[in-house]
């Protein structure tokens, strides 16, 4: 949506991020800008997010891909740009985090580009990757080492009443050493965490979906 009301709108957009301080990735005045990580250090880990889209496949989409003149946003239908800047980060010590706008919305299936980038992204360096888009969750799985959430759902979208979720990532000397998702219902304009029932709920469905991957009672993601 970064492009619902045009150009005009976008840089309107950016500049009060900027002028408030807030960071943000995934869309900017060119492509090297949508382009751009976000880069944070805390004790001996360097951590860069990296954040794009697939949606809108056709010749002629509503959110304009960013170019080297034009502003838009990081669009990756052809994701080679995407696994190269995955490498790039990679290659100067970062542990790389891609946040992927895919998927079809309102269905917990996954589509076919979301199942052919996935092992291109984890393969090019990305250590987790955290999907949207879908308005609904969406399994969770290993490729090699990295984990995937395909789609957290609507953690805030005040559509209907939905499950949604957060997820937590401990990272230490740039290496992912646990995660957790933390489950939430999203509904009547609030967010809250899930209470145990809900919780257990929601993990049961994530579980019966998810392949390579299984969360424990407390959320955290281990190999099944």
């Amino acid at each position: 949506h970064i492009f619902d009301y045009g150009e005009a709108g976008l840089k309107c957009t950016l500049e009060a991020l900027n002028n408030a301080g807030i960071s943000h990735i995934g869309a900017g005045n060119n492509l090297s800008e949508a382009a751009d990580a976000y880069h944070f250090f805390s004790n001996e880990c360097k951590i860069s997010i990296l954040s794009a889209t697939d949606v809108e496949a056709g010749d002629h989409p509503d959110t304009r891909g960013a170019t080297d003149t034009l502003s838009g946003a990081f669009r990756t239908v052809e994701d080679s740009y995407l696994l190269q800047r995955v490498r790039e980060e990679k290659e100067k010590g970062f542990f790389v985090i891609v946040i992927m706008h895919w998927g079809t919305e309102s269905t917990s299936q996954l589509n076919w580009m979301q199942e052919k980038q996935a092992p291109e992204i984890a393969a090019a360096g990305a250590g987790l990757i955290l999907g949207a888009h879908p308005h609904v969750l969406q399994k969770i799985e290993f490729v090699g080492e990295t984990p995937v959430f395909y789609s957290l759902g609507n953690f805030y979208f005040n559509s209907r009443k939905t499950d949604t979720g957060m997820v937590k990532a401990v990272i230490d000397h740039n290496a992912l050493q646990s995660v957790q998702f933390i489950p939430a219902i999203q509904s009547n304009l609030f967010t809250s965490r899930a209470d145990e029932g809900e919780a257990s709920r929601i993990f049961s469905y994530l579980n019966r979906m998810s392949g390579s991957a299984t969360l424990q009672d407390d959320g955290t993601l281990k190999h099944r």
